[in-house]
């Protein structure tokens, strides 16, 4: 019996000494997690607090944090009186129980405040605010220990329900977090919403798990990953966003637009829109850099609401760029955002009363597969002939090919002198002045900067279709220019390029034909310089080309928009408002000004005159330069009293005379005109009737105003089958004629 007894108190000492052992196990591993979220959250909080950023969110996120790390501690010390590892009172305990819940229950209250205030929420700073929302924190505290205390689970680590109505101010924030992501106000800012509404998942999960496992610090370990994964978004979001807009910001659009043509948008179309501030370097100039950066706000605020109404996306792209990036299946559409975005800006800097009013100009560009470098091009291209119509500037070719040639031959020498009083190879100039400078350029002349060290080439934008290169710098130039030249003028190009690079001559000039891109052979003109180094070798071969095959927007005579970009303003107008009005003039008996005073005085009096309707146009009105002597204004719309007004007005300026040398000469005007509403047809039509309403005017309404309508056509068509009946009667031996006397 003995025997037995000690047998029996052997083995409940070992089985004592294994349950100690076991809790040390656990109390260890317990400890040793705990350790983690602590050390986690310690480096969190020790950046923030080191942080200048101290608004009121960024504090309300440290106090959770803080107060998370405060539970870890709280939670572990619990541990260890519940495996016996410190055996206390049992006061102790359920002092360190309430205090753990209550921290649970602050630092959910901060989470709360910190979600609220990224929502820009007024409410919580208002004196109302902080009564309703401390009496609720009250209440939480209370009906909490009132659970604990009433025995509705007997121990800590079963006590689900005090933990969830601790947490009920964090659950309720994510729950609303979530569900505001989904608005369309809150496109743009939907990232961070989610990620707001991310804090409460793991908590809430890791607090079922401690239920079946509750050896383990699950519940704050699930805190602290929560906060740590909140923490570690924002600074991606940060590192993504334009800090000044609060939109995205380059590198982010980078990565989108590489992802978004890799995914492919389906049977839509892609459009980039690359939209610029007009005048913002004048605006920082004469209000200061603060009203610049209030104009950036307003259009990036215009921006973010169109993007959460039509679902696109909207980037930073430069100090005065912003980009979009929109999939339609519509052309109209297209056409629509542009309308959209220039309304919603100047809209927007109205509503914030900025002291100046902003608009702005866009460049598209579809996406057809080519390189990212090159639509980029393509959208800043379009973003430049945008500007330039706008502006209602243009220069001849001859004037525009001469600066350019001025310009690269100045930077060229100034580059030069720069080689003579320095051993190393100087590009900074080039860099810096010449390709801003030939920026502005027409899209038919090339402009190149050539290292002949290295062989690297860098070219103009405009250049990539025709060079067939897809990037700035191009390593094989002289190959693949040479394979483009034309059989029969290739020895005269290398004949010329020899003479520059021996040094028998300074410039290389010379007009030779090249292949395009389409494989047709055109006519250009290659201008340039060769820079030599300290050694007298050639450093740098640098001009421009001019292609002859491609037609320019500016008429060489009047220095006014030509046909070509009449048709292109005037299928843009149709696109955009699905209506538009234009009006035609012509000079009559114009033969008898170039009989009596040569053609060459002849283009001069056209020049003056063009000059004068350039005064008359402003806003969304433009003038251009036809065939002949003929001069077309195009709007948007306009009724026929505006149509007529202007008329009057231009008809006023050439019936008062226009300059020709120390003289005045009069001009006669005839003039027609169309207006359109909801027209869906082609440009030509709408510039075919307002000429056939010109005709009327010039020789049968003594050049008074024409409409054109429907009975133009029906009265020409009568007359034309009278004339025909005639022609047939006088065949026919005048059948059907008879003398009145």
């Amino acid at each position: 019996m003995g025997r037995n007894s000690d047998s029996l108190a052997v083995r409940m000492s070992g089985q004592h000494e294994e349950s100690i052992m076991s809790n040390i196990a656990i109390g260890t591993l317990y400890g040793q997690m705990s350790f983690m979220c602590l050390l986690i959250l310690g480096v969190i909080c020790f950046r923030f607090m080191k942080s200048d950023d101290k608004t009121y969110s960024n504090n309300q996120f440290l106090a959770a944090g803080m107060l998370t790390a405060a539970a870890v501690v709280v939670d572990y010390i619990i541990a260890i009186i519940v495996y016996g590892l410190w055996e206390p009172q049992k006061l102790v305990l359920d002092t360190f129980t309430v205090i753990y819940f209550i921290l649970i229950a602050l630092l959910s209250h901060h989470w709360f405040l910190y979600c609220e205030a990224e929502q820009q929420s007024v409410f919580i700073r208002l004196k109302s605010g902080k009564i309703v929302r401390t009496a609720a924190q009250a209440a939480i505290c209370i009906m909490m220990i009132t659970v604990m205390y009433l025995k509705w689970t007997s121990l800590r680590n079963e006590m689900i329900t005090e933990a969830v109505i601790a947490f009920i101010p964090a659950i309720y924030s994510c729950i609303r977090a979530f569900y505001k992501s989904f608005l369309p106000e809150n496109y743009v800012n939907r990232d961070k919403y989610r990620r707001m509404a991310s804090f409460a998942v793991l908590p809430v999960i890791m607090l079922f798990i401690q239920y079946f496992t509750p050896m383990l610090p699950s519940f704050v370990c699930g805190v602290t990953l929560g906060y740590m994964l909140v923490y570690s978004n924002s600074q991606k979001s940060l590192i993504s966003t334009d800090l000044l807009t609060g939109i995205n910001n380059r590198s982010a659009f980078d990565k989108y637009i590489s992802a978004k043509v890799r995914v492919g948008s389906g049977h839509s179309q892609l459009y980039l829109y690359v939209i610029d501030v007009d005048d913002l370097k004048s605006i920082n100039k004469e209000y200061g850099p603060l009203e610049g950066d209030k104009v950036l706000v307003a259009t990036a605020f215009a921006l973010k609401a169109l993007a959460a109404e039509y679902d696109f996306y909207i980037a930073r792209f430069d100090a005065d760029e912003f980009v979009v990036v929109f999939d339609t299946t519509s052309g109209n559409m297209m056409q629509l955002i542009r309308k959209k975005i220039e309304e919603h800006v100047t809209e927007s800097a109205k509503n914030m009363q900025l002291k100046v009013p902003v608009t702005v100009t866009i460049g598209v560009a579809k996406y057809t597969g080519q390189s990212m470098p090159a639509w980029i091009a393509e959208a800043h291209m379009a973003l430049e002939n945008a500007r330039t119509l706008k502006e209602g500037k243009g220069r001849s070719e001859n004037e525009l090919q001469k600066e350019l040639f001025d310009a690269t031959d100045m930077l060229l020498s100034e580059a030069e002198v720069r080689h003579e009083s320095s051993d190393e190879l100087d590009l900074d100039g080039l860099d810096e002045k010449l390709f801003p400078v030939l920026s502005e350029a027409s899209q038919r002349i090339y402009m190149f900067v050539t290292n002949m060290d290295t062989n690297v080439t860098r070219w103009s934008k405009n250049a990539f279709g025709f060079m067939g290169i897809d990037s700035e710098y191009d390593l094989n130039t002289e190959d693949r220019w040479k394979s483009k030249i034309h059989p029969d003028d290739i020895m005269m190009y290398q004949k010329e390029v020899d003479a520059v690079h021996s040094g028998k001559k300074d410039a290389f000039n010379l007009t030779y034909r090249v292949r395009d891109e389409d494989g047709v052979f055109v006519s250009c003109t290659g201008h340039g310089r060769i820079i030599k180094g300290v050694d007298g070798s050639p450093d740098i071969f640098a001009g421009s080309i001019l292609n002859h095959g491609i037609s320019d927007s500016v008429d060489s005579v009047t220095n006014l928009w030509n046909m070509k970009m009449l048709g292109s303003c005037l299928n843009d107008y149709i696109f955009r408002y699905e209506s538009a009005a234009v009006l035609i003039i012509g000079i009559t008996k114009y033969g008898h000004i170039n009989d009596t005073y040569g053609y060459e005085l002849g283009n001069e009096v056209l020049k003056n005159y063009g000059d004068e309707l350039l005064k008359v146009v402003s806003g969304d009105l433009y003038v251009f330069r036809m065939d002949g002597t003929k001069f077309a204004f195009i709007k948007p719309y306009a009724e026929h009293d505006e149509i007529s007004e202007l008329y009057l007005k231009v008809k006023k300026v050439a019936e008062a005379g226009v300059k020709l040398g120390d003289g005045m000469v009069q001009l006669r005007l005839a003039g027609g005109a169309v207006t359109a509403k909801n027209y869906s047809g082609t440009p030509y039509n709408l510039l075919n009737s307002a000429t056939y309403a010109l005709s009327i005017s010039k020789h049968e309404k003594h050049g008074d105003l024409v409409f054109f309508d429907s009975t133009l056509i029906h009265d020409n068509m009568k007359n034309m089958e009278q004339i025909a009946e005639i022609h047939k009667s006088v065949i026919d031996g005048c059948k059907g004629f008879f003398l009145c006397y």
